[in-house]
Protein backbone atom coordinates (compact mmCIF):
# COMPACT_ATOMS: atom_id res chain seq x y z
CA UNK A 1 0.00 0.00 0.00
CA UNK A 2 2.66 2.75 1.05
CA UNK A 3 4.74 1.28 -2.50
CA UNK A 4 1.57 1.90 -4.53
CA UNK A 5 0.76 5.68 -2.80
CA UNK A 6 5.08 6.45 -3.23
CA UNK A 7 4.22 5.24 -7.00
CA UNK A 8 1.24 7.71 -7.51
CA UNK A 9 3.21 10.73 -5.63
CA UNK A 10 6.24 10.27 -8.36
CA UNK A 11 3.90 9.90 -11.27
CA UNK A 12 1.86 12.79 -10.37
CA UNK A 13 5.41 14.96 -9.75
CA UNK A 14 6.48 13.39 -13.03
CA UNK A 15 3.67 14.77 -14.80
CA UNK A 16 3.68 18.13 -13.16
CA UNK A 17 7.27 18.65 -14.09
CA UNK A 18 6.81 17.52 -18.02
CA UNK A 19 4.11 20.16 -17.70
CA UNK A 20 6.13 22.90 -16.34
CA UNK A 21 8.94 22.10 -18.93
CA UNK A 22 6.92 22.07 -22.06
CA UNK A 23 4.74 25.29 -20.90
CA UNK A 24 8.55 27.35 -20.26
CA UNK A 25 9.69 27.52 -23.75
CA UNK A 26 6.27 29.68 -24.21
CA UNK A 27 6.53 31.66 -21.26
CA UNK A 28 10.23 32.46 -22.18
CA UNK A 29 9.18 33.17 -25.68
CA UNK A 30 5.92 36.17 -24.79
CA UNK A 31 8.42 37.71 -22.31
CA UNK A 32 11.25 38.69 -25.08
CA UNK A 33 10.28 41.51 -27.05
CA UNK A 34 8.78 41.41 -29.97
CA UNK A 35 10.02 42.32 -33.21
CA UNK A 36 8.55 45.47 -34.74
CA UNK A 37 8.60 46.70 -38.52
CA UNK A 38 9.90 49.89 -40.00
CA UNK A 39 7.35 51.94 -41.70
CA UNK A 40 9.33 54.89 -43.23
CA UNK A 41 7.87 58.07 -46.03
CA UNK A 42 4.63 57.82 -44.37
CA UNK A 43 2.01 60.17 -45.92
CA UNK A 44 -1.27 61.27 -46.32
CA UNK A 45 -2.16 62.80 -49.46
CA UNK A 46 -5.42 64.98 -48.78
CA UNK A 47 -7.51 66.23 -52.07
CA UNK A 48 -9.00 69.88 -52.51
CA UNK A 49 -11.87 70.71 -50.62
CA UNK A 50 -13.19 69.04 -47.77
CA UNK A 51 -12.51 65.22 -48.80
CA UNK A 52 -14.64 62.29 -46.91
CA UNK A 53 -11.92 59.86 -47.67
CA UNK A 54 -8.32 60.46 -48.58
CA UNK A 55 -5.32 57.68 -49.38
CA UNK A 56 -2.31 57.12 -46.82
CA UNK A 57 0.93 55.58 -48.35
CA UNK A 58 4.38 54.37 -46.80
CA UNK A 59 7.09 52.04 -46.94
CA UNK A 60 7.23 48.84 -44.38
CA UNK A 61 10.17 47.34 -44.09
CA UNK A 62 10.45 43.86 -42.08
CA UNK A 63 13.70 43.48 -40.50
CA UNK A 64 12.41 40.33 -38.26
CA UNK A 65 13.58 37.07 -38.38
CA UNK A 66 9.76 35.85 -38.84
CA UNK A 67 7.22 36.89 -41.06
CA UNK A 68 5.19 39.81 -39.41
CA UNK A 69 1.21 40.43 -40.15
CA UNK A 70 -0.05 43.44 -39.94
CA UNK A 71 -3.98 43.44 -39.28
CA UNK A 72 -5.01 46.50 -37.41
CA UNK A 73 -4.47 50.43 -38.65
CA UNK A 74 -6.34 53.38 -36.60
CA UNK A 75 -5.72 57.09 -36.14
CA UNK A 76 -8.09 59.19 -33.73
CA UNK A 77 -8.53 61.61 -36.54
CA UNK A 78 -10.35 59.43 -38.60
CA UNK A 79 -13.34 57.56 -38.15
CA UNK A 80 -12.21 54.75 -39.77
CA UNK A 81 -8.80 53.19 -41.57
CA UNK A 82 -8.46 50.18 -43.17
CA UNK A 83 -5.86 48.75 -45.86
CA UNK A 84 -7.27 48.43 -49.29
CA UNK A 85 -5.56 47.58 -52.91
CA UNK A 86 -6.14 48.70 -56.41
CA UNK A 87 -6.93 45.93 -58.53
CA UNK A 88 -7.47 46.30 -62.32
CA UNK A 89 -9.21 43.77 -63.97
CA UNK A 90 -10.78 44.08 -67.89
CA UNK A 91 -9.17 47.98 -67.41
CA UNK A 92 -11.29 48.84 -64.75
CA UNK A 93 -9.68 50.11 -61.41
CA UNK A 94 -11.56 48.53 -58.54
CA UNK A 95 -10.17 48.59 -54.89
CA UNK A 96 -10.33 45.51 -52.64
CA UNK A 97 -10.36 45.43 -48.66
CA UNK A 98 -6.80 43.85 -47.50
CA UNK A 99 -8.22 42.26 -43.88
CA UNK A 100 -4.25 41.50 -43.11
CA UNK A 101 -1.30 41.72 -44.61
CA UNK A 102 1.40 39.16 -44.64
CA UNK A 103 5.53 40.41 -44.74
CA UNK A 104 8.11 38.11 -45.41
CA UNK A 105 11.17 38.70 -43.03
CA UNK A 106 13.50 40.88 -45.42
CA UNK A 107 10.88 41.89 -47.38
CA UNK A 108 10.14 45.25 -48.06
CA UNK A 109 6.03 46.63 -49.08
CA UNK A 110 5.37 49.73 -50.80
CA UNK A 111 1.98 51.36 -50.07
CA UNK A 112 1.70 53.79 -53.52
CA UNK A 113 -0.63 55.17 -55.73
CA UNK A 114 -2.55 52.01 -57.77
CA UNK A 115 -1.58 49.64 -55.17
CA UNK A 116 -1.93 49.11 -51.79
CA UNK A 117 -3.16 52.11 -49.41
CA UNK A 118 -4.94 53.11 -46.39
CA UNK A 119 -8.04 54.15 -46.56
CA UNK A 120 -8.77 57.33 -44.46
CA UNK A 121 -12.48 57.69 -43.87
CA UNK A 122 -14.53 60.18 -42.25
CA UNK A 123 -12.39 62.75 -41.36
CA UNK A 124 -13.09 64.10 -37.70
CA UNK A 125 -11.07 67.62 -38.84
CA UNK A 126 -10.07 69.71 -41.40
CA UNK A 127 -6.30 68.26 -41.89
CA UNK A 128 -3.98 70.99 -42.65
CA UNK A 129 -1.27 70.44 -45.80
CA UNK A 130 1.83 70.57 -43.71
CA UNK A 131 0.80 69.20 -40.61
CA UNK A 132 1.60 65.58 -38.89
CA UNK A 133 -1.21 62.51 -37.99
CA UNK A 134 -0.75 59.72 -35.49
CA UNK A 135 -1.94 56.81 -37.08
CA UNK A 136 -1.06 53.26 -35.54
CA UNK A 137 -0.44 50.09 -36.74
CA UNK A 138 -0.19 46.84 -35.10
CA UNK A 139 -0.19 42.89 -35.72
CA UNK A 140 0.01 40.05 -33.29
CA UNK A 141 2.58 40.92 -31.42
CA UNK A 142 3.33 44.11 -32.18
CA UNK A 143 1.96 47.95 -32.27
CA UNK A 144 3.59 50.79 -33.69
CA UNK A 145 2.86 54.18 -33.63
CA UNK A 146 3.77 56.09 -37.51
CA UNK A 147 3.73 60.05 -37.47
CA UNK A 148 2.14 60.76 -41.34
CA UNK A 149 3.11 64.26 -42.93
CA UNK A 150 -0.06 65.83 -44.58
CA UNK A 151 0.52 66.97 -48.16
CA UNK A 152 -1.57 67.69 -51.07
CA UNK A 153 -2.54 65.51 -54.01
CA UNK A 154 0.74 67.04 -55.88
CA UNK A 155 3.56 67.57 -53.41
Amino acid sequence: MKIELIAKSLTMWSCMITVALMAAPQTAQAVLPACVPKVSQAVVRVPPGKPRMMAGYFQLDNGCRNAIVLNTVRSSDFGEVSIHETVERDNVARMRYVPALTVAPGDRVVFRPGGLHLMLMKPKSNLKIGSRIPIRMSGPGWSLQVMFDVKGMAG
